[in-house]
């Protein structure tokens, strides 16, 4: 037997509504009825972007330093030309970065936000979180009271939205 569901079924805390999903009733399988349905699921491909970047917090200030100094910028003829003196300077800096702190690209998801978060939701759940530091910190009975004002404010904002 097979069915086309548009209704709520189990109506309560745990409901179930499957609209014009094709439904296999097996019969005689007890005295329960088996329901089957199949639902086209696929996984949710994100869009990407490519970032490229460089950790430039591990390069070690004093190899840096060494290498600027024994470059041919240390040693540039009065007579160059500016063209030449930037090309140089671009050039040997860029070497430079390259050994010391390669460039590394990546690819990562973005995440768009659904319409219903606002900048309001935003800047009160900021809040929040900011409250709850200080409260964290602080242990002080007046801060975890501003927090939960924070933490009410955040719930009627969402509400609200």
């Amino acid at each position: 037997m097979f069915q086309k569901a548009n209704k709520v079924w189990h109506q309560g805390f745990w409901s179930l509504k499957i609209a014009t999903s094709p439904i296999k009733v097996c019969e005689g399988v007890s005295d329960h009825l088996a329901v089957s349905w199949a639902l086209p699921l696929g996984k949710h491909h994100h869009v990407t972007r490519q970032v490229t970047y460089r950790r430039t917090k591990t390069i070690s200030p004093g190899a840096f330093s060494d290498d600027i100094l024994s470059s041919p910028m240390s040693s540039i003829s009065p007579g160059s030309s500016l063209d030449d003196l930037t090309d140089l300077y671009f050039n040997t800096l860029r070497g430079l970065l390259d050994q010391h702190a390669p460039e590394k690209t990546r690819r990562i998801p973005i995440c768009l936000q659904p319409e219903w978060y606002s900048l309001d939701i935003r800047t009160a759940k900021q809040k929040r979180r900011r409250l709850e530091r200080l409260w964290v910190i602080t242990g002080l009975t007046v801060h975890k009271e501003i927090y939960q004002d924070a933490k009410r404010n955040v719930n009627k904002v969402v509400r609200q939205a």
